[in-house]
């Protein structure tokens, strides 16, 4: 657990606006990804269940979809992890390409 992540991160692209809200959740996170299309005022939100981990001094967020608190049963859901490289520096949140 880094809590440097915790709280919102917001980046601004020429079209959108995308927020991301890292909390704490067991011994990871929860992000909530929220994407605002600028001209449009469209918003699309998604969460993931996230664990932070290091290799080779690199920090990775191993992420998995988050379930909605309305699906019960969760039998036959395949959830597929997605991992991302980031950097961490003072108030500067980036992930490379």
């Amino acid at each position: 657990m880094n809590e440097k992540l915790l709280g919102s991160w917001v980046a601004h692209d020429p079209d959108e606006k995308r927020t991301f809200v890292f909390k704490k959740q067991n011994s990871g996170y929860r992000v909530d990804w929220i994407d605002e299309k600028l001209e449009t005022k469209e918003i699309e939100r998604s969460s993931y269940d996230v664990t932070l981990g290091r290799v080779g001094g690199k920090l990775y967020l191993d992420y998995i979809p988050g379930l909605p608190s309305a699906c019960a049963d969760s039998t036959g859901i395949l959830l597929t992890h997605g991992i991302a490289r980031i950097d961490l520096s003072g108030d500067s949140f980036t992930i490379p390409s």
